[in-house]
């Protein structure tokens, strides 16, 4: 392959070749990726010929022969008498566009949504959301209402009051944001040499704005540099040790809700892990709540009967469940004289860290 860059390069020094239009500026008339070989040339017929010969001068020295049934010859913008000329003096088999690269349309013209069908097929996100959500919080795959709990918070760590699943409309944000990175720290790659020549021009790329002309993928990612900019100045992002990973925590960040991290005890039963979590949410469906969307006759706890059922009430300022507390915890031999979960929670921490240390002097 460098004997071949090496001649296709000669090649593209003729006095009688030109350029592809948006290959000029970086004199680039080849692409090898992977096992594939992209020629790219103004479509006249001196250019296409050069590249021809160049590539049959590389056959004949290596022993490398083209396989005709995989190679094609696509025109943009050419009469059809020159590209039947290619397509004789080639071998090739002439095709047309737009035709399908690693699973993508590629078409002289911008790329419309509905060409893009094939893949948004694959990267459902909303639905896979909605399922996930469903099943998380309601233990079925289908229904109009919605779940107990939002599915942003549920996409947060268990320390900060989720369930870790990962927000994939936030990594793939993160994921387009190593473009932004990649041309702010002014990487050495093609791609980022093409994108200064094509569409900044040397100009600030911090407050560069896509030109209305531009294809669709430039102004998704400029649309992620704005959003950056609300969060980064220049140089901060500029400096940034950009790894996905790292940019998710940074945009992800939750006040501190230590006390979640005291409900996923191992020691502890799931379905009691799973209560006390939405408990410390406000998500319980308490008959106060049930309320608001379906008529009850009566809204008073269902053990005592003697206050309304809300999230304050249940574990503490019932009469009923206050004494079982009381009983259990004297049983226990535990001198406890809290009236908040949060704040029993955090009791229970504390115990927690001064008896790991009481081991940890012991030993």
């Amino acid at each position: 392959m460098e004997y071949l860059t090496r001649i296709l390069r000669k090649v593209a020094k003729e006095a009688e070749f030109k350029f592809h239009p948006r290959c000029q500026s970086l004199k680039r008339a080849h692409l090898c990726f992977a096992d594939d070989l992209l020629l790219f040339c103004k479509g006249d017929y001196i250019s296409a010929h050069l590249l021809l010969r160049g590539f049959k001068l590389f056959s004949n020295s290596s022993g490398l022969k083209a396989n005709i049934s995989k190679f094609a010859v696509y025109g943009a913008g050419m009469n059809s008498n020159t590209i039947d000329r290619l397509v004789d003096l080639s071998g090739f088999q002439k095709c047309s566009m737009p035709f399908q690269y690693l699973g993508m349309k590629i078409c002289a013209k911008r790329i419309s949504k509905a060409d893009c069908v094939s893949l948004v097929d694959k990267m459902f996100c909303k639905e896979l959301y909605k399922f996930v959500e469903l099943i998380c919080g309601k233990g079925v795959d289908w229904s109009c209402s919605p779940g107990h709990v939002s599915w942003s918070v549920t996409c947060r760590s268990k320390s900060e009051g989720g369930l870790g699943f990962r927000d994939i409309a936030l990594w793939n944000f993160c994921a387009m944001s190593k473009h932004v990175w990649d041309i702010s720290s002014k990487k050495d790659n093609l791609w980022v040499k093409w994108v200064n020549i094509i569409y900044i021009k040397q100009g600030d790329w911090w407050n560069h704005v896509a030109p209305v002309d531009a294809i669709w993928y430039w102004k998704q990612i400029v649309q992620v540099k704005d959003k950056l900019k609300t969060v980064f100045s220049h140089q901060e992002f500029h400096s940034f040790s950009f790894t996905i990973a790292s940019l998710v925590s940074k945009l992800n960040i939750v006040a501190g809700r230590w006390q979640f991290a005291m409900i996923w005890d191992r020691f502890s039963y799931p379905k009691h892990r799973v209560i006390i979590w939405l408990a410390l949410l406000d998500r319980l469906l308490t008959l106060d709540r049930i309320q608001r969307y379906k008529p009850l006759q009566s809204i008073a706890c269902m053990l005592c009967g003697n206050a309304v059922e809300c999230h304050s009430h249940p574990f503490f300022s019932c009469c009923v469940s206050s004494k079982i507390l009381v009983e259990v915890l004297q049983w226990c031999n535990i001198s406890y004289h809290g009236h908040d979960l949060k704040n029993l929670l955090k009791w229970i921490g504390k115990k927690k860290i001064r008896k790991a240390e009481g081991r940890f002097l012991s030993a």
